[in-house]
């Protein structure tokens, strides 16, 4: 069975060890992170670009073929090693499975519910009426189709060149017309009130998902395993 791993990174670094992941970290990456104005912005993304580059490197892989696609999605140069990423206040997530299948048709997104939005508004702006009526007086039922549709955008990222109003995410299945392959959606909600959900293509089924908590002294020996078996 193909294994989709997702690690869970918890991204609230003090000041010493985000200076200390600094100096690890590619020019371009340190020169973005310094124009952040928010130490919860800077803070994920040293926390997540420090947690791909040790996942790659434990995969057998180089960071230095990490690239950028023309849509602006990542992606790791001559490889079937396939990846996403997504954060929310503290929280960071990466989804990896080594399949070319998977080729700009893995997205994954985590938000924390909790997080003060205008969700009435935004519904009848961005989702389907069925995902409206779906998501009233619920924080839970929003954000999960709100990541659900997240998910979708970015398998390829297309992002804001599609409508998110012009598909629906209840039903686990996305039709091709939207992203140029049929997807499949999954979704879970984690500890702290965090909403993760991913799509893959739905020709890759069946497969499982296997959590690895960063914070584990054995988490690359767990996503070792848990992508190469």
């Amino acid at each position: 069975m193909n294994s989709l791993a997702i690690v869970e990174i918890n991204s609230d670094w003090d000041e010493d060890r985000c200076t200390e992941a600094l100096k690890h970290l590619p020019e371009p990456v340190v020169k973005r992170a310094l124009r952040y104005r928010t130490r919860e912005a800077r803070q994920n993304l040293i926390a997540s670009q420090v947690a791909l580059r040790e996942a790659l490197i434990h995969l057998g892989e180089e960071p230095d073929r990490l690239d950028i696609c023309p849509h602006g999605r990542p992606f790791l140069r001559d490889s079937d090693l396939q990846f996403n990423l997504s954060h929310s206040e503290t929280r960071v997530v990466i989804a990896l499975a080594r399949d070319s299948r998977l080729q700009q048709s893995l997205g994954v997104d985590v938000e924390w519910i909790h997080r003060r939005v205008e969700r009435d508004a935004l519904a009848k702006r961005f989702f389907a009426p069925s995902e409206h009526a779906f998501t009233l007086n619920s924080p839970e039922n929003f954000f999960r189709v709100w990541t659900r549709k997240e998910a979708v955008l970015k398998t390829n990222g297309i992002g804001l060149r599609v409508e998110l109003s012009s598909f629906e995410v209840l039903a686990d299945a996305v039709a091709q017309e939207i992203t140029g392959r049929p997807l499949t959606l999954g979704t879970q909600s984690r500890d702290q009130g965090y909403m993760v959900s991913w799509a893959v293509a739905q020709d890759w089924e069946p497969y499982q998902v296997k959590w690895i908590d960063y914070s584990d002294p054995a988490w690359s020996v767990r996503l070792r395993e848990g992508i190469d078996g």
